[in-house]
């Protein structure tokens, strides 16, 4: 990937620079949007949400090491950056272990409306601790995009015997990843390059995975067969390497709060893929979904922009 180089002071930003921001947020989602595809086949045959998970970022790591190393790029660390990747290791966890909560006790419908409240979560942090002004476009923007990931995840209920405190539970998946997202833009890791960046979330996310599994007694599953093993690969390469080596390149230059609008693309993409490949209905709710998502990511990507940003190198 090519190093991308812009003043650490005032500079313009272009809009070919912003427009590569929003392109790599929406390829992010696409590939994000993905996971239905790899994943669902392996739990349909008996594999535990751990177990998918514990091979995703096994693969992904180790299919990041082998482009690190071609791309000569150093795994050296220093201790803040160390102790941050372990902190984003931690989030990334949280994030998922959260949400497969949710799938115990509710359908997987209101569990997605309450993960993508990430946007939502996103915009708070960054008016309450960073004084991001929140225009009245973007506000509309972000109520468009959860209504419409609500009518796309069918807005399904609740089971009645569920702990009060799941949907709290799942509503922390969103958060988590957000939080994710605005420490990535703003604690000025960016610098560490994408690829490095993105080794290591994965890496401590494996190794806090790893670590509760043997510690609970869970212990590492066995991969059933041979296509098995090359859905958990896929699954490790395109909608976790991919998807967050373009999510934190969309973050470097066009921040976290348009970054984590553009991931509502992610259900829309989920919804294709269900009805293409895995025979799922697409009923008229589900288009409507479709329809108010791209038009809250439009009213953001054609806002006008404004002359002078401050933006760091951004490095592959």
């Amino acid at each position: 990937m090519e190093t991308q180089t812009l003043s650490s002071t005032h500079t313009v930003q272009k809009g070919g620079t912003r427009s590569s921001g929003i392109w790599n947020g929406i390829l992010s989602a696409a590939t994000f949007g993905l996971i239905p595809l790899f994943s669902i086949p392996e739990l349909n045959a008996g594999m535990s949400t751990n177990g998918v998970l514990f091979y995703r970022f096994l693969f992904a790591c180790i299919l990041m090491v082998g482009v690190l190393l071609l791309n000569r790029k150093s795994l050296a660390l220093s201790l803040r950056e160390l102790l941050l990747m372990a902190l984003f290791g931690i989030l990334y966890d949280g994030s998922a272990v959260c949400l497969y909560y949710g799938y115990r006790y509710m359908s997987s419908g209101a569990a997605t409306t309450l993960l993508f409240m990430y946007p939502v979560w996103t915009v708070v942090i960054m008016a309450i601790f960073f004084r991001e002004r929140l225009a009245p476009k973007t506000l509309l923007a972000i109520l468009l995009a959860l209504s419409g990931v609500y009518l796309l995840s069918g807005g399904g209920s609740v089971n009645p015997d569920a702990p009060w405190y799941a949907p709290g539970v799942v509503l922390m998946s969103g958060l988590s990843y957000s939080v994710y997202m605005v420490l990535v833009d703003r604690l000025g890791v960016r610098e560490m390059g994408s690829l490095k960046l993105t080794f290591y979330c994965l890496f401590f996310a494996l190794l806090f995975l790893t670590a509760y599994l043997l510690i609970s007694g869970a212990g590492i599953e066995q991969v059933p067969n041979t296509p098995s093993w090359v859905n958990l690969f896929l699954l490790g390469l395109v909608p976790t390497v991919l998807s967050n080596v373009l999510l934190i390149k969309s973050i470097a230059l066009v921040g976290s709060t348009l970054a984590a609008i553009l991931g509502a693309f992610e259900p829309v993409i989920a919804v294709v893929v269900g009805v293409s490949l895995l025979g799922e209905a697409f009923t008229l709710r589900s288009a409507m979904g479709v329809i108010l998502i791209i038009t809250a990511v439009t009213l953001l990507v054609f806002k006008k922009k404004a002359p002078h940003t401050v933006r760091k190198e951004v490095r592959a």
